[in-house]
C-alpha cells in the first residue's frame, strides 16, 4: 500500500483544523455509531496504524457540518471504518428544506403567489426524485393559470371586454416532519375563481432507506389498512355530525348515495403530527361539502393494532 505522506499546515490551517476537531468531539453521535468507531480504533491500536489525517482546505465549518467533515476524514482515512459507518443509518440524515424558487403574477386581476420547495441533499436518490415531482405539480398549476390568462386576452381582444371570472392562485409549502427517520413537506394550494377550491400534495422521504414513500409502506403488505383507517373515519364523521349540527360530511345520505364517502384512497395524503399519531389530509370537496374546507382526521392507534411495518412502528409508536 502507498504510504501518505507527510502533509504540512500552515498556522492558521492548525488553527481550523482544532477547531474543526473540537466541534466533532462536541458533536454528539449516534450511539451505534460510537461504539463502531471505539471497537475499531481499538482493533487499529493493535495493528499500530499509522493513518493521517489530510487536511483539504482551510473553510471553517460549523455544527453538524463540521461533525460531519470529520466524519467523513475518519472514513476515508481508513477503509474499516467506511465499512462500519456503511450499517449506520443515521448518516444520511442532513438535508435541508429550501425555497428553490418562487413565482408571482399579478396581470389584470390574475394573481399569483407560488413558492416552490427543493430538498437540499447530497447524493439522495429520494431527494431528487421527491424535487422533480413537486416541480411538476407547481409548472402544472402555474401553466393552467397562464393559460386563463390568455384564455381572458383572447376574449378582451374579440369582444372589447374581459372575462368576469378572474383567478387567484397560492401555493405554499409546510416541512411538517423533520426528524432522524422521516421527511415531510406539504403543498397548499388554494384558487380563486368565482368559487374557491383548496387541496394539498404531500411528499414524505424514509431517510433511512432513502427512499420516497406512501400511506401504505407505514403497513404491513397483507393487511387491510384501507379499511381499517376509513371504517374508522367513518365513525369519527358520524360522531361529529351528532355532536354538532353545523357538521357535515358526506355520508348516510337519503338521496345522494353515489357521492357518500366509500373508503381512502390507497396513496391518501396523510402526515404524522408532533405526538406521532396518523392524520389523513382531505382536499375541499372530498368528504364534505365546500364550507366545510380542507379536513383532517387523526386516527387512533388502536385501529391498526398489529398492522404496522417495521417503518410504520418506527414512526407511529
Amino acid at each position: 500500500m502507498k504510504k501518505n505522506k507527510d502533509i504540512i499546515l500552515t498556522k492558521d490551517g492548525e488553527e481550523t483544523l482544532d477547531r474543526m476537531k473540537h466541534e466533532y468531539h462536541a458533536y454528539k453521535a449516534p450511539e451505534e455509531l460510537k461504539e463502531k468507531l471505539e471497537m475499531i480504533a481499538t482493533e487499529n491500536k493493535k495493528k499500530k496504524s499509522k493513518t493521517k489525517f489530510v487536511w483539504i482546505g482551510t473553510r471553517v465549518f460549523g455544527g453538524a457540518v463540521a461533525a460531519m467533515a470529520a466524519i467523513t476524514l475518519l472514513a476515508n482515512s481508513n477503509q474499516d471504518i467506511a465499512m462500519a459507518m456503511q450499517k449506520v443509518p443515521a448518516l444520511g440524515q442532513i438535508a435541508k428544506v429550501v425555497t428553490f424558487r418562487t413565482y408571482e403574477n399579478d396581470t389584470k386581476g390574475f394573481e399569483a403567489n407560488v413558492k416552490v420547495p427543493e430538498i437540499e441533499a447530497t447524493d439522495s436518490k429520494a431527494a431528487k426524485k421527491v424535487n422533480h415531482q413537486i416541480e411538476d405539480y407547481v409548472d402544472k398549476l402555474i401553466a393552467e393559470h397562464e393559460d386563463a390568462i390568455c384564455n381572458n386576452k383572447t376574449y378582451e381582444d374579440e369582444y372589447g371586454e374581459m372575462l368576469t371570472n378572474k383567478q387567484s392562485l397560492d401555493t405554499q409549502y409546510t416541512v411538517l416532519t423533520d426528524n432522524d427517520r422521516l421527511l415531510s413537506i406539504r403543498l397548499d394550494t388554494t384558487i380563486v375563481m368565482a368559487g374557491s377550491n383548496a387541496f394539498s400534495q404531500i411528499y414524505h422521504i424514509d431517510k433511512q432507506n432513502d427512499k420516497e414513500i406512501t400511506l401504505k409502506d407505514l403497513f404491513k403488505k397483507d393487511s387491510d389498512y384501507v379499511n381499517l383507517l376509513s371504517n374508522d373515519m367513518k365513525k369519527q364523521m358520524r360522531e361529529q355530525m351528532k355532536a354538532d349540527e353545523n357538521i357535515n360530511y358526506f355520508i348516510d345520505s337519503d338521496d345522494m348515495d353515489a357521492l357518500d364517502f366509500k373508503k381512502i384512497k390507497k396513496n391518501q395524503n396523510f402526515y404524522i403530527n408532533t405526538k406521532k399519531q396518523l392524520v389523513l389530509v382531505f382536499d375541499k370537496y372530498e368528504v364534505a361539502p365546500g364550507y366545510m374546507g380542507q379536513v383532517e382526521f387523526t386516527i387512533d392507534s388502536s385501529v391498526w393494532k398489529d398492522s404496522l411495518s417495521n417503518l410504520g412502528e418506527s414512526v407511529l409508536k
